[in-house]
C-alpha cells in the first residue's frame, strides 16, 4: 500500500515537502478519506463487487489532520491555480454529511505555486494556502 494512499506520484513530494515545514503543527492524519454517497450499482451486483463499486465511486480527501480543535481537508496539487478551489468546496459538504461532522472545519490547498489572482480567490472563499515551491 502507498505511503499517502490516492496521491498521485508528483503529489506525494509536495506533500512530504508540506509535511516538513509545518507538519508538525498538525495532528491525528488521515488519508484517502472517502466522502459522499458513491454511486451503487443495484442489487443485481453481488458484494463483494457492489460495495467495491460503491468505495471507487466516492469522492476521496488527500488528506484530513487537526490543529487546535479544528479539522483540516487537505487538497494537493502541483501548481492547483483555481483547480482545487471546487473540490475543496465540495469535500467540505460532503465531509459533513458523510460524517455527520459539526465542528469547525478548514480548507487547504497545498501546491508547488499560486499566482496573486489565485491567492486572492483562495483568501476571499477562507481557503488557506500552502506554497512549497519547487520540489
Amino acid at each position: 500500500m502507498a505511503k499517502y494512499p490516492h496521491m498521485l506520484p508528483n503529489e506525494v513530494p509536495i506533500w512530504e515537502k508540506f509535511l516538513s515545514i509545518w507538519g508538525d503543527q498538525f495532528t491525528d492524519y488521515r488519508y484517502d478519506v472517502h466522502v459522499g454517497h458513491g454511486e451503487d450499482p443495484g442489487p443485481d451486483y453481488p458484494d463483494p463487487w457492489r460495495s467495491l463499486a460503491i468505495k471507487l465511486t466516492q469522492k476521496r480527501i488527500d488528506a484530513v489532520a487537526k490543529r487546535d480543535g479544528v479539522l483540516y481537508i487537505f487538497e494537493v496539487k502541483p501548481d492547483a491555480g483555481l483547480s482545487a478551489l471546487g473540490q475543496l468546496k465540495a469535500y467540505r459538504v460532503l465531509y459533513r454529511e458523510t460524517f455527520g461532522y459539526r465542528g469547525p472545519l478548514r480548507l487547504a490547498v497545498v501546491t508547488t505555486r499560486l499566482n496573486r489572482d489565485e491567492r486572492l480567490v483562495y483568501t476571499r472563499y477562507g481557503i488557506e494556502q500552502y506554497e512549497v515551491g519547487d520540489v
